[in-house]
């Protein structure tokens, strides 16, 4: 019975000698014999595959307000592939993707790729929209989806050349959106100005 209200007796104490660089005051400083040095933060370590799962669905969130906006307002909407690069980027960080170059490659290929889909899908949509304005009985976004290609491409449908303009616009604002969400541009910021 003795045994089990036995308090148990404090950890030994061992003196902070003053000679130590990290000594503040007098050598009348413990510290407990048990404490051990604060550890460091543990560096991230990603799975490459999650990263991309997670920049592909960005990519795809970011190209929503791209093709919509073009498809029903009508205007030139380039500049929101911008929108796709950062949610690439952060689809990339969130599903937890490996630290690094890989970062920017991978969301660059995904969201460079999503603004090809998303140019063309803009087109079908608009294609929709135009033929319903006209009267016209509208097929399903899938049953246009093969026509569409083949009348872009006819010389004569003079098709290619605004959705070529409108592939590069989006391209080039694209990349522009890359490396503002890059962590190359994020080190080059925080350096000090010499």
């Amino acid at each position: 019975m003795e045994e089990e209200n036995k308090i148990p007796s404090p950890p030994e104490e061992i003196p902070i000698a003053a000679s130590e660089p990290d000594a503040v005051s007098t050598s009348s400083e413990t510290v407990p014999a048990d404490a051990s040095p604060p550890a460091a933060a543990p560096k991230r370590k990603g799975s490459a595959a999650l990263g991309a799962l997670g920049a592909f669905a960005g990519a795809c969130i970011g190209a929503v307000p791209y093709v919509l906006i073009g498809a029903y307002f009508g205007i030139l909407s380039g500049w929101l592939c911008f929108i796709i690069a950062f949610c690439a980027a952060k689809g990339y960080d969130l599903a937890g993707g490996k630290p690094g170059g890989l970062r920017l490659l991978v969301a660059g290929v995904l969201s460079t790729a999503a603004v090809f889909v998303a140019t063309y899908c803009m087109y079908v949509l608009s294609v929709m929209r135009e033929l319903s304005q006209l009267g016209w009985e509208v097929p399903g976004f899938f049953a246009l989806l093969a026509p569409l290609w083949e009348m872009l491409m006819e010389p004569e449908a003079e098709l290619l050349g605004p959705a070529v303009k409108d592939l590069c616009f989006g391209i080039i604002f694209n990349f522009l959106g890359l490396y503002f969400f890059s962590d190359r541009r994020k080190k080059a910021d925080a350096r000090p100005a010499e």
